[in-house]
């Protein structure tokens, strides 16, 4: 059922299409004229988005017309009055042989996509809104454009280690009673196909793929990459899809006529990582290069080795039980006996083993392979990362953010602008800290205070390390900044020697141990000139400080 749209000064609040009862519609006798008209449809326009082989109904309320006309596309059709709104099949009701009508409603069946015209033509004694003289009588010509949606038509190609091995086209309908006949196409376990959308037809906005025995199982990126690990005979197909509140939706699937025969791999069943990752405290995981079948009875053949000198400890941990991730078949969980720690190093091998993958391959020993130590840090991100926009005050002495103070920066554009929040540059969030210096190099202190003079939140008693994210221009021949917190006495220097110019880097302190909660004052930064003396332009950015906490054992 269509949604009733009004024009001109008549507004109308039901739904309708015109039916046998159009006659309702006919203007009555009064002592003025007007001009006015509704139609069916989902928009508030005249002009309207519509599917292929859909309808609009228009009906002309206006009054005292010496004679009107409706003339649509001759692609289009006239349904008759016999047609409702809960008719969905068209054709019993098309009138044919008729471009012109002179009922006051019509329903317009588009069967032709592009930019279609429907026409009003009204003549009056009298002037009305719209209308121009024409001899004797005053015209109204009201043209309403329709913009007809072609159905979509799914089209992709899937290509494998960079040969195109299917294309899809628009005029290929495939159907599932004649798969016999589609080629066949063999993989070994573990491989990668791309499936690469070409849809054009119909002007669609996003695709969808559906892969039998494929990971990922279904995808929406106009170009998806999915591994198949499992031994089998598989198929895929797609939709192509307009969504959108200015285009008419539509989804049109297609199957794709390729029959995927995935056989056993002649490549090593191996770790397929340069870490061991932490799960949890007890629990690590790691990658293999294709699905595992079984790891029954293999935790003895696993060796954690954990040493952390802090804690005069060195010895293996026992691991508990081995399992397959549960949503990721080409991972291995191992469940250790102890917790560890992220100030532990951990060391994991395997050896002599029997893990198995689905085509039959049994993983080959490995090790020792390093744990990636992680670390939660404990500053609040939209502080120490300076996400926080200019509000108020001295938009130059406050470095264009809120929360820090630039002491040394200019009152005015002006400047020297040391500090200047730069959202058009940042490794993480929405912005960064730029940090640049006028040609005559760093002066004897450059210092941003921060943390809204006594704002920032308390930090618990606990075992840190300083971290920052750093982006050194080229050419940038800095050695060093500092951060400190002004209600404790230690200084965080980060030596700049030898850290990449042109890229984000994450620099990390050696541990530093807070004894007691670490609350009140300001977090600084401060970059002096001594050891960078350089009369050049200066420039780099900084993001997310942060003070991440060290477990100890």
């Amino acid at each position: 059922m269509k949604k009733i749209i009004t024009g001109s000064i008549l507004l109308l609040a039901f739904v309708i299409a015109v039916s046998c009862e159009e006659e309702d519609y006919e203007a009555p006798y009064n002592d003025y004229s007007s001009f006015s008209w509704y139609s069916s449809n989902e928009f508030d326009e005249a002009d309207k988005v519509l599917n292929i082989n859909d309808y609009i109904s228009y009906v002309d309320l206006s009054r005292n017309a010496v004679s009107h006309k409706w003339t649509i596309p001759a692609s289009a059709k006239f349904l008759n009055k016999e047609f409702t709104p809960n008719d969905s099949i068209y054709e019993p009701f098309i009138l044919n042989n008729a471009n012109t009508s002179e009922e006051y409603g019509i329903n317009v069946l588009f069967q032709q996509s592009g930019l279609q015209e429907v026409k009003l033509y009204n003549t009056y004694k009298d002037s009305v809104a719209e209308s121009v003289k024409s001899g004797d009588v005053w015209v109204v010509d009201k043209t309403f454009v329709v913009d007809v949606y072609a159905d979509l038509n799914p089209e992709c190609k899937i290509i494998h280690n960079g040969v195109e091995v299917l294309r899809l086209n628009a005029s290929d309908m495939p159907s599932i009673d004649n798969q016999a006949s589609w080629p066949e196409y063999a993989i070994e376990a573990g491989d990668e196909l791309q499936y690469i959308d070409l849809s054009t037809i119909g002007r669609p906005t996003g695709v969808k793929f559906y892969l039998d025995g494929g990971a990922p199982d279904t995808g929406n990126r106009d170009t998806l990459s999915v591994k198949y690990n499992k031994l089998g005979d598989f198929t895929s197909w797609m939709e192509s899809i307009r969504a959108g509140d200015s285009v008419p939706k539509k989804t049109i699937e297609k199957l794709i006529p390729l029959n995927i025969k995935v056989i056993p791999s002649t490549k090593p069943f191996v770790f397929n990582g340069d870490f061991i990752d932490r799960v949890s405290e007890t629990v690590l995981s790691f990658p293999v290069t294709g699905e595992v079948a079984s790891v029954i009875g293999q935790a003895d053949n696993f060796t954690v080795h954990v040493t952390n000198a802090d804690a005069g400890y060195d010895q293996d941990i026992a691991v508990q039980s081995v399992a397959i991730n549960s949503d990721d078949a080409t991972k291995i969980e191992l469940t250790l006996a102890e917790r560890i720690y992220n100030s532990d190093e951990v060391e994991v091998s395997f050896a002599s083993g029997n893990i198995t993958s689905v085509d039959e391959r049994v993983l080959e020993d490995f090790g020792p392979v390093q744990l990636k130590t992680t670390f939660e840090g404990v500053m609040d991100a939209e502080f120490s990362g300076y996400e926080k926009p200019y509000v108020s005050g001295n938009l130059y002495k406050l470095a264009n953010t809120s929360g820090h103070f630039a002491q040394h920066n200019g009152n005015s554009a002006a400047g020297p602008l040391y500090y200047w929040r730069d959202e058009s540059f940042k490794q993480s969030g929405n912005s960064s800290m730029k940090f640049e210096t006028p040609v005559t190099g760093i002066t004897v202190l450059a210092r941003l205070q921060g943390a809204g003079f006594g704002t920032l939140p308390a930090i618990s008693a606990g075992t840190y390390r300083p971290s920052v994210w750093v982006y050194l221009e080229p050419g940038n021949t800095m050695t060093s900044l500092d951060y400190n917190f002004t209600s404790i006495p230690e200084i965080f220097t980060f030596n700049l020697d030898g850290v990449t110019r042109g890229v984000w880097t994450r620099l990390t302190l050696e541990p530093v141990i807070l004894s007691e909660e670490l609350s009140g004052g300001r977090l600084d930064i401060n970059i002096r000139n001594t050891g960078q003396e350089d009369a050049i332009v200066q420039k780099l950015w900084l993001d997310n400080f942060d003070m991440l906490e060290v477990e100890v054992r």
